[in-house]
């Protein structure tokens, strides 16, 4: 019979993802709550992110309670790659939306994180990177209005 006492329970790497996910969430909701909610008639700037950061709060408590109940896949390393390149995506953005505007800032963020996958092409990676920039551009500046420039300089 084998001994379950020294078994460990849980997976304790989605329990630190839902918990960190779940902080960050809680970070917008109390910034956003500064920002005014309105309603949803009548929006406030922090409607969104408070409504975002709510639901984000929501998966991170998902995902916490879910890591109690299960095992941590045997032999699976922390990739590096993937938390680098999204990262590296994420900041790029972040310089890029103010300095170059919204198409160059999601163009190149979304083509880079794109390469988080080892599979991934340039072709391929630069299509989608296009798509969702007319996408975000067609939501935030076209829909909703937004005073984003596509790009810094031309109005």
């Amino acid at each position: 019979m084998e001994d379950r006492t020294t078994e460990r329970r849980g997976n304790y790497t989605d329990l630190i993802g839902g918990t960190v996910l779940f902080a960050i969430c809680a970070v917008f909701v109390f910034v956003a709550w500064g920002y005014g909610i309105g309603r949803p008639a009548r929006m406030g700037p922090g409607f969104y992110p408070f409504a975002f950061g709510i639901v984000g709060m929501a998966l991170a408590a998902a995902i916490m309670l879910r890591s109690l109940t299960t095992e941590a896949p045997k032999g699976e390393a922390v990739r590096v790659r993937p938390l680098l390149v999204v990262g590296i995506g994420v900041v790029l953005f972040g310089l890029l939306i103010e300095t170059a505007g919204l198409g160059p800032a999601v163009f190149i963020s979304t083509l880079v994180t794109a390469f988080a996958d080892k599979e991934a092409r340039l072709v391929p990676s630069a299509i989608l990177a296009l798509g969702m920039t007319i996408g975000v551009w067609f939501v935030f500046v076209y829909l909703l209005g937004l005073p984003i420039p596509l790009v810094q300089g031309l109005r």
